[in-house]
């Protein structure tokens, strides 16, 4: 079993209790038990989480708030490196990603404001 904080730069899949973590071959290296996602929380512990939410601008943004798990009383933002590595492999510089690089700017304000009241892990997420 690992800790949540050496899942960094690591390829992750998320479920509702648990973090796999995976190799490079998509083999389970690891595992991070006793998670629970944002949604999975009962509705008072979301609440005591809603300020921290807002202030961070992850309120609304649901592509980031399912990023967002509470391990050991803890919270913790799982920053998702593979949509900031698509923006920058494949929209950047083009035109027509409009959209894509608002989310883009998006997604690193939310991690940086979200420095000042969580633990925020860089990781790669998969689906």
């Amino acid at each position: 079993m690992m800790d949540i904080c050496e899942i960094e730069n690591k390829r992750v899949k998320l479920s509702s209790h648990s973090i796999t973590v995976k190799n490079d071959k998509d083999k389970t290296c690891g595992v991070v038990k006793g998670i629970t996602k944002f949604h999975d929380l009962r509705t008072s512990e979301q609440i005591k989480y809603h300020t921290i939410l807002r202030s961070c601008g992850l309120w609304g943004y649901s592509d980031c708030l399912k990023c967002f798990v509470v391990y050991d009383g803890k919270p913790y933002y799982l920053h998702n490196l593979r949509a900031i590595k698509f923006y920058e492999d494949f929209c950047l510089g083009n035109e027509g990603f409009e959209f894509e690089e608002k989310k883009y700017y998006q997604r690193l304000n939310i991690a940086e404001k979200a420095k000042e009241f969580m633990t925020v892990i860089p990781c790669y997420i998969l689906c």
